[in-house]
């Protein structure tokens, strides 16, 4: 069967040899600017799904092809969802009323699970093999793949762009959290927050070696492990703080619209992991393990972080502060959890450094050399080392100038979030698969795009005016 010509560049016409249970491909690409290699196929045994790399210049971005575990993948995508933003999340449920939060927070983890899903889904095609039989092709290898093959070059650098703003932020915000944090516990040594940013940079600057998601895995499953101890520190904590004699639970709490929006926001921005989608699918051995991947790591998440923070908000009310840390007493409590954030930030920069990278080089840019070697073993090139340090010093500039961190935070959650969490997954999924789709599948998808942007929109006009207040008020 002969597939249609994606973004007018490649064809592929698949001949399954039936007698070796294997695949025999005539391939051929249309020779173009961007890439003048040829693609390379590739079959799993395990799940039947064969998959091409048209594009030679990344053949190495995410490691060997299937070589990672389902529990390694896992590891990525709780990483991602457990964001820079946890310290905020009982001081959004606050702002946003603990209802509405906890509606907002169930509604938004039923949602992203299914566009997650979408997403992989996406980066597959069907073939109709001579015996009728259909066999999945994954012909695209990124997100940027699939907003290309829906909007063309233009859509591929929106998606890119996007996505560098996002894991930009968080890896500028993460330095920014873990300095903040040493400063708090370490007062004598008398160092300024500035210092201990810097003393945090130099930490994770070995993080620029790392250059596969298998191996990133392994410092994704330590910043697991650190953060959930310090999510069960608080819940422990504020649990023994609570006073069931004199606590009242209220359902309509007298919350502002604006300050409802920017909740909305923060918990947007920690859930978010639709940018590492592609990748992770992409390193799993048995893909055919990705949705319960995906339901695991979102139930796990959901699960926690509510419990971490309804417990807090049911301890303190209205006391509960901007960072959580700060409702914890002085001494060893506050030591453990300030500590256990910053092993959670510096254990999670390099997942965040690696898809900055990756869809750097996903731009395309001519006057750029790759920035991967062309398989996995081999080294990138020198320019490319330096490129990832100069990364880093760029996140170190940002996080020195960006106050305001909730606020901040949510302003970048309203602005990016809804467009690669909700709209941009369920449009490329009714542009690809339109004609798979059931009339259910197509109301659920446009149903969540178009409340997407709209809600975004006015998250992201409420967060602006927000943040344009806090600057406002700090600098008279």
């Amino acid at each position: 069967m002969e597939l249609d010509d994606y973004n007018e560049k490649t064809k592929l016409v698949s001949t399954f040899d039936e007698t070796s249970n294997g695949i025999t491909c005539d391939t051929t690409k249309q020779k173009s600017a961007a890439s003048s290699q040829d693609p390379t196929v590739h079959f799993s045994q395990t799940n039947g799904t064969f998959f091409i790399n048209f594009d030679g210049i990344n053949s190495g971005r995410f490691g060997d092809f299937g070589e990672g575990s389902a529990f390694q993948a896992a590891c990525n995508i709780c990483n991602c969802i457990f964001g820079v933003g946890i310290l905020s999340i009982p001081y959004a449920f606050k702002e946003g009323g603990l209802v509405a939060a906890i509606v907002i927070f169930c509604l938004a983890c039923i949602v992203l699970v299914y566009t997650s899903k979408l997403i992989a889904r996406c980066l597959y095609d069907d073939v109709e093999s001579p015996d009728g039989t259909i066999k999945k092709v994954r012909t695209r290898s990124s997100y940027a793949d699939i907003a290309q093959a829906c909007w063309g070059e233009h859509g591929r650098r929106f998606i890119v762009i996007i996505q560098i703003i996002y894991c930009m932020a968080v890896a500028t915000l993460y330095l920014e959290l873990a300095g903040a944090m040493l400063v708090e516990t370490f007062p004598k040594f008398g160092l300024s927050k500035l210092w201990w940013t810097v003393v945090t940079t130099v930490l994770v600057l070995p993080s620029i070696f790392l250059r596969t998601l298998i191996k990133i895995s392994i410092s994704s499953f330590i910043a697991i492990l650190a953060i959930s101890s310090m999510f069960i520190s608080v819940i422990v904590y504020s649990a023994m703080e609570i006073n069931s004699s004199t606590w009242q639970f209220e359902y309509t709490p007298n919350v502002g619209i604006r300050a409802f929006t920017v909740s909305c926001g923060v918990l947007l921005f920690n859930f978010e992991a639709s940018f590492a989608i592609a990748g992770v699918e992409e390193t799993m051995k048995d893909r055919s393990k990705f949705d319960s991947m995906i339901n695991f790591s979102y139930g796990f998440c959901t699960i926690l972080l509510l419990a971490y923070s309804i417990t807090p908000y049911i301890a303190f009310g209205n006391d509960v502060k901007e960072f959580i840390v700060y409702n914890m007493p002085a001494g060893p409590v506050f030591i453990a959890v300030s500590l256990l954030l910053v092993l959670k930030a510096i254990f999670t920069y390099p997942l965040f450094l690696f898809f900055i990278i990756d869809n750097f080089d996903l731009l395309r840019v001519n006057a750029l050399p790759p920035c991967y070697g062309p398989t996995p073993k081999d080294p990138p090139p020198v320019w490319a080392t330096i490129f990832r340090a100069v990364i880093v010093l760029s996140c170190l500039f940002f996080a020195v100038i960006v106050p305001h961190f909730a606020k901040f935070m949510g302003f970048i959650g309203s602005l990016v979030s809804p467009w690669m969490s909700f709209i941009c997954p369920c449009i490329f999924y009714i542009k690809l698969k339109f004609q798979y789709m059931s009339n259910i599948q197509i109301i659920t998808c446009v149903t969540i795009a178009v409340i997407a942007f709209l809600f975004g929109i006015f998250m992201t006009v409420a967060s602006t005016t927000e943040l344009l207040i806090t600057f406002a008020t700090s600098f008279p």
